[in-house]
């Protein structure tokens, strides 16, 4: 698939443990991580040793098999972007959902909420963190409906009072999102309300 714009997951019989989000041994892994992280895989193996034309034909004859195959594509993609390694790969993976979805981003939507409202979202991987903002704000500039209620997901997760290197930096990728997309905010009156009482308080705080 490294053709095709993004970079290739390795291939391996035994589908691995989700990393969205950094877990202890005995924390239970929800259903909906392990679907993302199995159909990743899924991904995978569908685009083996596929050429970029022949892996956009695929992915477009499975998304359009029924709403069941093109639903587990977007997860995995989305999966893809929120752990991949690099802004490209990231990229790639972007510009092959763009090719599949079929619902004007709709499931992607709703699986990146899932992460940005999980309760264990201020436990999230560093670089998952920075790529949930990155995708919000590209569903954003595609006007998908509901990137709102993913945003105000991530604002409701920034913590008052609390120093720690992730809550800083979930509030610097918030405020730089909401400048890059102004007009966007301040079209839904709830995300702006959100965002000015959150920095407000925030403000206080730190």
């Amino acid at each position: 698939m490294a053709d095709a714009g993004g970079p290739e997951p390795a291939a391996s019989p035994v589908p691995a443990a989700p990393q969205l989000f950094q877990l202890d041994p005995i924390d239970v892994v929800e259903g909906w991580q392990q679907e993302l992280a199995d159909s990743f895989h899924g991904l995978a193996a569908l685009t083996h040793g596929r050429s970029q034309a022949e892996t956009h034909d695929v992915l477009q004859r499975k998304a359009s098999e029924s709403m069941q195959s093109h639903n587990e594509l977007v997860g995995g993609l989305v999966y893809g972007i929120l752990t991949a390694a690099g802004a490209g790969d990231g990229a790639g993976y972007l510009r092959l959902l763009q090719i599949v979805s079929r619902d004007g981003f709709g499931c992607a939507v709703a699986r990146v909420q899932q992460v940005a409202a999980a309760p264990r979202f201020g436990r999230v991987r560093g670089e998952v963190r920075g790529q949930v903002y990155w995708l919000a704000g590209e569903l954003i500039r595609a006007r998908a409906g509901g990137a709102d209620q993913v945003v105000l997901a991530l604002l409701r997760q920034l913590r008052g009072g609390d120093v720690a290197a992730g809550n800083i930096a979930g509030c610097r990728l918030m405020l730089r999102l909401l400048q890059e997309h102004y007009a966007w905010t301040t079209g839904f009156p709830a995300v702006a309300a959100t965002a000015a009482y959150a920095f407000g308080r925030l403000a206080l705080d730190h």
